[in-house]
Parts: structure tokens; sequence; C-alpha cells
């Protein structure tokens, strides 16, 4: 017995180790960036019954051997084995693979170098990598949204006023598609610009007045020490010229009703020269005109076209605001503004204050704005005849919704009081000052054509729906044969009667009544192509028993149904009695 049990002890030894009383686990592949590192093994990187050992190989690129999550630096793609031994003696292994995607390496240059701020500079991207997209950062906050880039090779105007020079440093960082990046910083040097700046304290730069206009300005210029001032006027008089700006300002005359541009040109000590442009207007304030066309009550859609005036000795400078009231898009001319413009109003004023709309028509310039209205208008609107059926197709004498969801109008009294007028196609009409659904019953099968009209003094639209109203069918088929062994295959012939309806659905069920003969299934199946929906269905009886077949017609008026009995016989059964013990003669 002895060799027995140790045969016995070693298959059940055998069976434990076989069937993975442990699991190593590797966790997920990682992809990283060459330079990075990831960390590797599931959490936890083991099941079975600790404590563990663990061994990852090849040790190339990880913080440990030995432990369940180092941290793998490869330098190029690894496949890393993780080999683990439990507390029973189980041991099991797997592996991860760390990708390792090629490099991205950041590089620029650029031109010119130490030249006056408002000079463009062009950088020159000599970045490698697959797949890049680009991050400049021009560390020139003071350029607003320019500040930043994702072109390739951008252009870049540095915003940098005062004395001297200031240097920036632009950094470009690239990425590939896998996440990878990598930065490169280069310092720019530009000279700043003289920050120039002129200032009318008194009159801003305008005269509206539509006289002579004697402007003095004052200079506001950033940076100090600059060598040269210039003041171009604008009007062809004589330029201003100084290598010092005057304290009691810089005074011009403008003899000529226009607007000019002024040019405030500054030399900074570094040689940097820099212009800013200044509009100088005088001209007077603009003059709009609007008259009223007549005709500003009335139903819509209303086209009105408004005459316009006034606008002759407006500046060229001058554009026109039109607001027509009624929330249409504003529309912005150049003058001059034609001399009639027309609109057409298309919704109700019903509802707004004073239940109209004013067209407001605004001139603007430099000095100022005028402003020319023309109000009330007035805008009603027909009603707009909808209704559904509640009921379509129909079952004779049953009550039909007609759901008015007409959209009434609005009178000369802004009021919504509608006349609706129902002729329902069976020579029945109602008449209704009140947005009522009508009950409307049908006693004959046929197609009605319900006509809605709605009418205001402002006219009268009408609305048609077609009803099909219908009567019961009547179900009836035969099935040949009826009477049979099994498998027994019957057809029906399909002789119902559908006069008089709209949309009827078919159903063909079976119901199995049983046997009494031997145990039946009771199944059966269509077969030939035909199923429960088919005009003349080919069934199959499997089993022996009796069969109520039911053809279930429906359509509005709910379903009818007709039924046929089909019999299966089985086979004849044979039973022999057991023969009695017979004794051998002795």
């Amino acid at each position: 017995m002895k060799p027995i049990l140790l045969l016995i002890f070693i298959s059940f030894v055998t069976f434990t180790n076989l069937f993975g009383q442990c699991q190593a686990q590797g966790g997920p592949n990682k992809t990283i960036c060459l330079g990075g590192n990831a960390v590797i093994g599931a959490t936890p990187a083991a099941t079975g019954t600790g404590p563990f050992t663990y061994l990852w190989t090849p040790a190339t690129g990880l913080s440990c051997t030995t432990c369940p999550n180092p941290v793998a630096s490869p330098i190029v793609t690894t496949i890393y084995n993780l080999q683990i031994t439990d507390n029973t003696g189980c041991t099991d292994g797997d592996n991860v693979q760390v990708t390792v995607t090629a490099s991205v390496n950041a590089n620029f240059s650029f031109a010119p170098n130490n030249s006056c701020a408002n000079a463009p500079i062009s950088f020159t991207n000599s970045s490698t990598g697959t797949g890049l997209t680009y991050a400049w950062n021009f560390g020139n906050p003071a350029s607003g949204s320019s500040n930043t880039s994702n072109n390739i090779n951008p252009i870049h105007t540095f915003v940098s006023t005062g004395n001297g020079s200031l240097t920036y440093n632009v950094i470009l960082t690239v990425t590939n598609a896998a996440g990878c990046t990598d930065n490169f910083t280069l310092p720019v040097t530009v000279q700043n610009t003289p920050g120039q700046a002129l200032i009318d304290p008194i009159d801003d730069m305008k005269n509206c007045a539509g006289t002579t206009f004697n402007m003095t300005v004052y200079d506001a210029t950033v940076a100090t020490g600059n060598t040269q001032y210039q003041i171009v006027w604008g009007d062809g008089g004589a330029n201003f010229n100084s290598a010092t700006f005057p304290g009691a300002g810089a005074t011009h005359t403008y003899s000529t009703a226009d607007i000019f541009d002024l040019l405030y040109i500054v030399t900074g000590a570094n040689g940097c020269i820099d212009t800013t442009t200044y509009n100088v207007a005088n001209i007077t304030n603009p003059a709009i005109g609007a008259a009223n066309p007549g005709g500003t009550t009335g139903c819509g859609p209303l086209n009105l076209c408004f005459p316009l005036s006034n606008f002759a000795t407006n500046h060229s400078s001058t554009f026109y605001v039109v607001n027509y009231g009624d929330g249409s898009p504003k529309d912005t001319l150049p003058h001059p503004p034609p001399a009639v413009l027309c609109h057409t109003y298309s919704i109700t004023s019903c509802g707004l204050p004073g239940n109209s709309f004013t067209f407001k028509i605004t001139a603007i310039n430099r000095c100022d704005s005028s402003t020319a209205t023309i109000s009330p208008i007035r805008v009603y609107l027909a009603p707009v005849a909808n209704f559904t059926v509640s009921l379509n197709p129909a079952c004779v004498n049953a009550p039909v919704t007609m759901i008015n969801s007409t959209q009434t109008g609005f009178n000369s009294a802004c009021s919504g009081t509608t006349l609706f007028n129902w002729d329902f196609g069976d020579g029945s009409t109602l008449t209704t000052v009140t947005l009522t659904s009508p009950v409307h019953i049908y006693a004959l099968p046929g197609n009605y054509t319900v006509t809605l009209s709605a009418q205001n003094s402002c006219g009268t639209t009408n609305q048609t729906r077609t009803v099909c109203v219908e009567i019961p069918p009547v179900p009836l088929f035969t099935l040949t044969p009826t009477t049979g062994c099994a498998p027994l295959i019957s057809t029906a012939n399909n002789t119902s009667t559908t006069l008089n309806t709209c949309a009827v659905t078919r159903l063909w069920t079976v119901t199995y009544q049983g046997s009494t003969c031997l145990p039946s299934s009771g199944t059966f199946s269509f077969i030939g192509g035909t199923n429960n929906t088919s005009l003349n269905p080919q069934l199959q009886f499997n089993g022996p028993g009796v069969y109520v077949v039911r053809l279930t017609l429906t359509n509005s008026c709910g379903p009818v149904f007709v039924e046929q009995t089909v019999t299966v016989k089985g086979l004849p059964q044979v039973s022999i009695q057991p023969l009695a013990t017979i004794c051998e003669a002795n």
C-alpha cells in the first residue's frame, strides 16, 4: 500500500502547480520618450500566497530587478520579463514592453538681432523630429496676443519702448505625436523705440464747430533724451522739426474742414525712429433726416421705403447705422447713404411698447452722431391656420378630435380674436370665435377632406387634412387539409373581406390544445417562405394533437378574428402484454 499512497501524493502536487495557484502580472505596455521613464508592473505585480520574490530581466534601464514595480528608463524599446515565486514554491512569468519613441530636438535661428523694436524679426525653425507641433513664446507680454505663435517660422515685432535696449528670451517648445517635448531658448536683443505720443488736453484733436481750428499738442513720449521730434500736420502746412519739444506745446492752425492724418515721428537716443498716426478732425456734427413714407400701419408683410435727407454736407468719413426696430439685423452704410431706404416688416409690432416699431438711422463721425426716427410703425398679421387629427384612420362612430394649433394673428386692435370655420367633409360645418378643438363623429366609411379656415382683418388662411374612416374587416379562411398524420402540412386560403377599410394588419397564431394519443411537443412552423403575417401561409404541424389556427385582422376599429381546428394523428401504437412465467417441464 505504501507505493500507492506515494503515487497519489505526487499526483496531487503536480495538479496544484499545473493549474497556476500564483500569477505574475507585468502590467500594461508603456510608451516613453527618449530620456523619460515609466513604472512597470501591475498593482499588485503578483497573486498567490505571499510573500513573493521578484526577478526582472534584463536589468538594463531598471531602477531595481527584485522589486515589484521598478522604474524603467531604457534608451531603446525593451521587453522586460517578470518571474515571481510565491511562498508555496509556485512560479509564474509575464512580459511587458516599454516602447521608446524617437527623440525630438528643438532649435531655431533668427534675424536680425539688435535691431529697433519696430523692425519685424524672422524666426527660422530647425527642429528635428516627425509630426511636430510648435509653441513659440517671445517673452514680450506687451505685444498682447502676438506674444505667442504656433507657426513653424513666425515673424514677430517686439513692443519695447524707452531708452537703450532690452533682451527677451524667446522659447520654442516642440512636441511630437507621442507627447515627447523639447525646449530651446535664445536671447533676442532689441533697441527700444521712443514710445512717441502726443496729447491735446483741450480739444482731443477735434473741432466740431465748423470754424478754423487752432490746436496745441504736447509731447508725452516715454523715452527721454530723444534727438529729434517731427510733426507732419497732414494738411500740407509746414512740418514741425526740432531737437527738443517746447514745453509750451506745438501749435498749428487748420483752416480747411476735413479729417487729417497727423504723423508724430521721434528719433531716440539709440537712433531708433518710430511713428504714431493721429486723426485730427476739423468737421461738424453729421446731419441726417428721414421722412415718414405714410402707410406705416397695416398688415404684414408691410414694405416701407423711407426717404433720407440732410446728409449731403457730411464728411466722407461719416457712416450710418440703421435700426429698423423689428429685431432684424442692423445695417451699416457708408457715406453717402441711398436717397431711399426700403425694408419689409414681416412680424407683428403687437406686444411691444406702444404696439409699434420705431425706425432709426444714426449718422456717426469723429465729432458726434445724429439720429432721425420714424414712429409709430404698426404691423398686424393674419392667422396661420393649422390642425392635426387625433385618429387617422378612424373607425365609424368613433369621436375624432380636430386638434386646433392655429397661430392666431393680430388685428388692428392688436387682439388675437380669430374666426374659425370648420368643414368636416361630410356636409357638417362649425363656426367658432375661440381657438377650440372640435370633436366630430363620422357615421359612414370613406375619405373625408377636413378644412379649417382662420380669419381676421388681415386675411384668411386655410389648412386641409384627409381623414380615412373605416369599418371592421371580416376575417375568413380555410385550411387544406385539416386532418392528417404527423407531420402534417396545411395551406391557408385567406378569403377575408377588407372592403371600406383604411389600414389592416394581419396576424396568424396557432394554439396547441393537447393530444390524447402519444406524448407530443405540439410544435409547428411556417414553411414555404411564409410567416405569421403572410396572406396565405403554409404550416407544418410536427406532432399529433389538436391545433387551433387563428387569423386576426386589426384596424382602428380593433382586432377581429376567426379560428379553424386542425387534428393531427400519430402512428398506431402496439402494446404487448408480458407473458406469464413458464416453467420448463420436468
